[in-house]
């Protein structure tokens, strides 16, 4: 799930897609960690469960395995701007997804779970429906660039070395290297229609290149589509 980032506003505008999908970017205050290098690293507690920032936020109470409670940063360089829009945040720990959706669509008691694909043996669409229904949030999904795919190795197994391109040649795989006809045989027995489904999303398609993006893909081997 890929969405844009919040543009400046003079009313606050939190976007918990953009918050909790964006790529994560972790940084440690050289003061404070300076002598958390090595084996000392294991002895400090208080350096990691307090650890500084200039984040919005503040931590202020870790429950190992359970939650991870934040509170506003009073020095925040954008307070003055009214930001962040949130006093406090809590992540709880790692839920299924039927236990995340009934969180947040049938109690209301969290206010947002990302990642809710339906799977049989824990969250139904019917499930899923049903928990919209009750009306304390709803669903949103959006097609993004995550890719599921399999890559041929076109070195060999048994060389010697294994698996290493050596001079010549030597290295490659007898039968992968460089052999489009057998890789496109079989891309199209791979039936990504069943693959989809499988996913549970319904933003999931079949693609045929590792940039899927509407308008930015390649075409060259849409073929896999029409077998």
């Amino acid at each position: 799930m890929t969405t844009p980032s919040p543009s400046p506003t003079s009313t606050p505008n939190p976007s918990p897609l953009w918050i909790l999908s964006a790529t994560p970017s972790q940084s440690s205050r050289g003061a404070q960690f300076a002598d958390c290098i090595g084996e000392q690293a294991a002895t400090c507690t208080q350096q990691n469960q307090a650890p500084i920032g200039t984040d919005p936020y503040l931590i202020s109470n870790i429950q190992p395995d359970e939650n991870l409670h934040y509170a506003m940063n009073p020095n925040y360089r954008g307070v003055a701007e009214g930001k962040p829009s949130f006093g406090t945040v809590t992540i709880e720990r790692p839920l299924n997804s039927w236990a995340a959706a009934r969180s947040v669509l049938s109690r209301g008691n969290a206010d947002y779970a990302p990642n809710l694909y339906p799977r049989p043996e824990t969250l139904t669409p019917e499930s899923l429906a049903s928990m919209e229904a009750v009306g304390n949030g709803r669903v949103v999904s959006a097609f993004a660039a995550d890719v599921e795919h399999i890559n041929l190795n076109q070195t060999d197994p048994d060389g010697n070395p294994p698996s290493e391109y050596g001079e010549n040649g030597s290295g490659n795989h007898p039968v992968l290297f460089d052999n489009f006809e057998f890789a496109r045989a079989l891309s199209l027995a791979v039936d990504r229609e069943a693959l989809v489904g499988a996913t549970g999303s319904p933003a999931a398609a079949p693609a045929c290149s590792m940039w899927p993006v509407s308008g930015q893909r390649s075409n060259t081997h849409d073929w896999c589509l029409d077998p």
